[in-house]
């Protein structure tokens, strides 16, 4: 009998969802501005992020889920975003870091964990 994961969390998909959306933003932000923020070289820190949103995003929202942990140093790059003058990333990786404290994604990513350290065994 293989072993199975129990039913992916609503509140993974949320995170992705927002993952996407906050980088979509970020980038209409980013051509609108031409690159610019408040601080230097704060364009690329928000391609940085763009970059990072779109990889986590594809592995919370894959079938099944590739993401194996919460990515909590992305939630606090998007905090920290606040100081090149983005609004959007930081209440995104904020509702991202409360979503994470959720006892059903904790015992989804556990699972998760088990499951791929049964496949290491088992090679």
């Amino acid at each position: 009998m293989s072993p199975t994961l129990p039913n992916k969390p609503e509140y993974l998909q949320a995170i992705g969802l927002m993952c996407l959306g906050d980088n979509i933003l970020l980038l209409l932000w980013l051509m609108m501005s031409g690159f610019t923020s408040l601080i230097p070289l704060g364009g690329l820190y928000m391609l940085a992020i763009c970059i990072l949103n779109i990889r986590y995003a594809r592995r919370l929202l894959n079938k099944p889920i590739k993401a194996t942990e919460p990515n909590k140093l992305l939630a606090w790059i998007q905090i920290f975003s606040l100081f090149t003058g983005d609004v959007i990333s930081p209440i995104v990786g904020v509702l991202s870091l409360v979503l994470y404290k959720n006892s059903d994604v904790q015992h989804y990513f556990f699972a998760v964990q088990a499951l791929q350290a049964r496949e290491t065994q088992k090679v």
